[in-house]
């Protein structure tokens, strides 16, 4: 068994490393890294295009072969997509998805045991494509034990013999028989890891799918901000009222510390009811009141036997009552969740004061929302949110495993970084292979300062985005095609508009036709001169080689909402200069990400045009060594758009 972390030699290296009839040996930059690891780094920044992917499975490959059976790698990826696209890579491994992914199958049988209609392997796609249908997260687990697609994970038999498996619980089991390479997503992992079921003396690297032995993070600077997403929570008054109205109706008389919470969390909104519609951060003393209220719920007060109990009873009926079970079940979940979250959004003095044992601090952020008047389709009005924010010593402890690699293409500063994620390992920058007269990064001498205090009315914003539907149009003119990158949906539809105007056949998603399925379209079936998204769904993860689109444009810098209640907290404990050094931070290499999404090869030429000003204040001085000769200042748009075709059309 594996106890600690694990040393490779280069020939150990090599010979895990994944070959085929194209690949026969590592390239260059390959062969760099695998001395690298060799020598001890386990942080590595590699350009885009360079093979992080094979890197990855090569050490992972690596790991496993030093383990006994009952040892698991895992290899973790921000998104399902790249899990995908890692197993069509790499066939061998196994991949396995959370709840979220999975069509319930009972629910469209009506939770009945003898359906009329059940469920067979030729419907199974029809209900994964139909939104409608719940996912297996959204059903009470209480409602398992007789389902007949659950599948045992003793023997991984379905409990009514010839029934179509429940997918999810049919890959859990599958993934965990033997050792071997499992590939999932960040939020997976996180709660594998975090909530997973051990005896008091079992490793904390145990879970249910094994012990984890070695662990490989690619696009690993996005990490921390999943941890974050992953271990925050949303508690509102519309999923309150509904777990009050069930616990009422079988006379659980835990309703009262319920209303209690649900008192108390309409009070602290309501007091900021002058300014609705916006995020408030909590005082110390009403995060403790909500704390000693939390401490009172019993979060066994909805077990599984009084859920059967009441539905023998006629209390509660499974087809009518399973989303409000669901809520409550959470709720009963989650409560030390929210009480620990809590309590870490305190200062150390309020803590000691409160007779909160735990120190330091404030690592967290909690908030309220509240609406002044419902919409049409709304239901929450009050709205209590509560932020994991500091996750490094969380990473340190519990989510690093002592043979852990990680990769990315945006590393940045290591300190900062560090300092972020938790990840402190010895760093290894490489340079990029592909030649860098194929590419430009331009920061126009005209552009427009985009940032909120220099534009307040929006209108440099307009102008600035008819100058880049003006530029698509001339370079598509000349058989070139773009990319367009914007913070907001406001931004995107506000392009589209002027796109139309000036001619331009842009493409975006819709509520009809999804982010990814957009650009599939554009990159795969050429379909469209120009495609148009927000930086969130195209500014990674996204290929464009071979001249898709071998200019990017990008609006401006995604600075957070001032007024938002993440850039609150940030400034109060950071104060102004820190929260402004980690805002460039964050940034540039959001916009490093993006500069890379149509350089994937030797071969591929490519622009991007950063247009605000608000740029200026970072982008030179962030960019690393190897890519700085790309960088041109001091042309006009005009004059920058011409050196552009002159590339681009060579």
């Amino acid at each position: 068994m594996a106890t600690g972390k694990l040393d490779f030699t280069e020939q150990e290296l090599y010979d895990a490393f994944p070959t085929n009839a194209d690949i026969r040996q590592p390239r260059p930059i390959q062969h760099d890294s695998i001395v690298q690891i060799a020598r001890g780094k386990r942080l590595l920044e590699l350009p885009t295009g360079t093979g992080k992917t094979a890197l990855e499975y090569m050490f992972a490959k690596a790991s496993l072969n030093k383990f006994e059976d009952g040892e698991t790698v895992f290899w973790i990826f921000p998104t399902k997509a790249l899990v995908q696209q890692a197993k069509g890579m790499h066939p061998s491994i196994k991949t396995i998805f959370g709840k979220n992914e999975h069509a319930c199958l009972w629910w469209t049988e009506d939770f009945n045991e003898e359906p009329e209609q059940p469920v067979t392997r030729t419907s199974l796609p029809l209900l994964y494509e139909n939104k409608q249908v719940p996912r297996v997260s959204e059903i009470p687990q209480v409602l398992c034990a007789n389902c007949p697609h659950f599948v045992s994970q003793e023997t991984g038999l379905t409990n009514t013999p010839g029934a179509v498996g429940c997918t999810y619980y049919q890959q859990t089991y599958e993934a965990k028989r033997g050792n071997g390479i499992i590939a999932a997503t960040m939020s997976f992992y996180i709660f594998a890891k975090l909530f997973a079921r051990r005896k008091a003396d079992d490793s904390v690297h145990q879970t249910a799918y094994g012990r984890v032995s070695a662990l490989v993070i690619d696009e690993v600077h996005r990490f921390a901000d999943v941890i974050r997403y992953t271990l925050s929570y949303d508690i509102t008054d519309w999923h309150l009222k509904k777990a009050i109205e069930l616990l009422k109706r079988i006379q659980a008389p835990e309703y009262r510390q319920l209303q209690k919470f649900l008192r108390s969390l309409d009070n602290i909104a309501k007091a900021h009811e002058k300014q609705p519609r916006k995020e408030h951060l909590l005082t110390s003393e009403e995060i403790i009141k909500l704390v000693e209220i939390l401490e009172e719920i019993d979060p066994k007060m909805l077990d599984p036997g009084r859920i059967r109990e009441a539905m023998r009873a006629g209390l509660l009926n499974p087809k009518k009552d399973w989303q409000e079970i669901k809520t409550i079940q959470t709720l009963a979940r989650d409560i030390k969740r929210y009480i620990h979250t809590l309590e870490y959004a305190l200062p150390g003095e309020d803590r000691e004061g409160s007779g909160i044992s735990k120190r330091g601090g404030p690592f967290n952020y909690s908030c309220s929302y509240f609406k002044e008047e419902l919409g049409e389709n709304e239901r929450v009005q009050s709205k209590l949110v509560l932020h994991c924010h500091y996750v490094a010593p969380l990473v340190k402890k519990h989510l690093r495993v002592p043979t852990t690699v990680s990769f990315s293409a945006t590393i940045g500063k290591p300190d900062l970084f560090a300092y972020d994620s938790g990840i402190s390992d010895e760093f290894f920058s490489a340079p990029s292979t592909f030649p860098i007269e194929n590419r430009r990064i331009y920061l126009p001498a005209d552009a427009e300062d985009l940032s909120r205090n220099s534009d307040p009315t929006g209108r440099k914003k307009t102008k600035t985005l008819r100058q880049i539907a003006k530029g698509c149009r001339q370079l598509s003119a000349k058989g070139i095609r773009s990319l367009v990158l914007v913070i907001s949906n406001a931004e995107r539809a506000k392009f589209m508009q002027l796109a139309q105007e000036e001619g331009v056949d842009a493409l975006t998603y819709s509520p009809d036709v999804i982010a990814k399925d957009a650009a599939k379209k554009f990159a795969k079936e050429g379909i469209g001169d120009v495609l148009v998204g927000c930086v969130a769904h195209y500014g990674v993860g996204l290929d464009l080689p071979d001249s898709t689109a071998s200019v990017i444009w990008f609006l401006r810098p995604g600075y957070a909402d001032p007024e938002s209640a993440t850039a609150q907290f940030e400034i109060e404990r950071f104060k102004e200069g820190g929260y402004w050094k980690r805002q460039y931070y964050k940034v540039m290499l959001e916009a490093q990400q993006a500069m890379g999404r149509n350089i994937r090869g030797h071969r591929d030429r490519g622009v991007c045009f950063l247009m605000s000003k608000a740029f200026e204040n970072f982008v030179y001085h962030g960019l690393p060594e190897w890519l700085k000769p790309a960088y041109k200042r001091g042309k006009m748009l005009d004059e920058c758009l011409e050196d552009a075709k002159r590339l681009l059309t060579h």
